[in-house]
């Protein structure tokens, strides 16, 4: 029989083998030439920053410690507060979720929750700030359990998506009484316009007495809606499910995501997923960055010269640039990406594309010595 391996098929793939090195070392030196470069100041007297947004020149926090509060700033350095949507009443428990509205104001969502004699009772709000007051505030649904708020998101139609976590109330037979009893976290999401009211848990429990199941965030990438969420077992899994208008979502599927957490799951600038990173007792905080969810690069947003991060938390600013603020100890920081990443965008996008032609020539590699190796055997 014919040997498969002629001198023309091993040139073949000597060639295409060869691309793929020359693709990939160039890929790699050009996108570790661009200066994703972050810098940090010291700041004092910052809020709580529970949540972090900026709509045109305007940073905002929300702060959801025993009240609803909400700050402005144009440096991220000074902060002043501004009437909340809220400040008429006393509020026992609330979480929100700052948002851009499709006409580019500021949005927010909030859950109060009251005490009863029974149980308690969680009330979703939403108001829009117009840079001088607030919108009347408007109630978007209720729960009869304690809720707690994990993001919201305006589409651009004006509907709402919320996503939140409550407990998974059961009912179990005990000494001849009914007993409502729960052991398990579960998340739920919502949308809210156009008249519907469509609600949705996100994962069915194995075992809906011993279960932890949390929401991380939405991500619009703009041809697709993501809901990332995480179930806490013997170690944390990542699960993500996708939308096209909000209503109906895929299956829930096991994220591969870097490292051992995830902290946040944001869209940056450049239009990629960005997941940070942090974790307890570790001194950098990373960013990781794909634009396909598998292949990913990484930069240091902050390095603690002592002790160790306990906060951390950034979101997309002007022009292209980040922003967030990270604590370590007693110590704030405001971080900010500089105008040097911004400027060499162009740069990472041309080491993205030689990354993947390289993965293209081992790809046809691999199947032109398939479809000869099939032909003898």
């Amino acid at each position: 029989m014919k040997s498969p391996f002629t001198r023309r098929r091993i040139a073949a793939v000597a060639a295409l083998l060869t691309a793929a090195a020359v693709f990939g070392v160039a890929g790699l030196k050009l996108e570790g030439t661009v200066p994703h470069v972050w810098g940090c100041e010291s700041v004092e007297d910052v809020p709580y920053r529970d949540e972090i947004i900026q709509i045109g020149d305007t940073m905002f926090i929300g702060e959801e410690y025993e009240t609803l509060r909400i700050y402005t700033s144009y440096n991220g350095l000074t902060w002043s507060e501004i009437e909340s949507p809220a400040s008429d009443h006393d509020i026992w428990s609330c979480s929100i979720a700052l948002f851009r509205t499709s006409d580019d104001r500021l949005g927010i969502a909030w859950e109060e929750t009251s005490p009863t004699d029974e149980k308690p009772r969680s009330i979703f709000y939403w108001s829009i700030f117009d840079n001088n007051t607030w919108s009347e505030p408007e109630t978007l649904l209720s729960r009869d359990v304690y809720s707690f708020l994990n993001d919201a998101i305006m589409l651009e139609d004006g509907a709402l998506l919320l996503l939140w976590e409550e407990p998974l109330f059961q009912y179990i037979e005990h000494e001849g009484k009914t007993v409502r009893y729960s052991g398990c976290e579960v998340v739920y999401r919502a949308y809210v316009g156009n008249d519907q009211l469509l609600i949705d848990r996100v994962i069915e429990p194995e075992d809906p007495f011993s279960c932890s199941i949390g929401g991380i965030s939405f991500v619009d990438d703009g041809e697709r809606i993501w809901c990332v969420f995480r179930e806490l077992e013997d170690d944390f899994f990542f699960y993500r499910s996708w939308s096209e208008d909000g209503r109906q979502w895929s299956p829930p599927e096991l994220m591969d995501v870097p490292g051992s957490h995830l902290n946040q799951i944001l869209l940056t600038p450049q239009g990629e997923i960005g997941i940070t990173k942090l974790e307890m007792d570790k001194k950098d905080y990373i960013l990781r960055r794909s634009s396909d969810w598998e292949n990913w690069s990484e930069e240091t947003v902050f390095e603690a010269e002592k002790g160790s991060i306990r906060y951390a938390k950034i979101t997309d600013g002007s022009n292209g640039t980040m922003w967030g603020f990270i604590t370590t100890g007693n110590d704030t920081f405001f971080v900010y990406s500089s105008q040097d990443l911004t400027e060499n965008q162009e740069a990472v996008r041309v080491a993205r594309m030689l990354e993947y032609l390289a993965l293209s020539c081992i790809a046809l590699t691999i199947l032109y010595v398939l479809s000869w190796m099939r032909g003898h055997s």
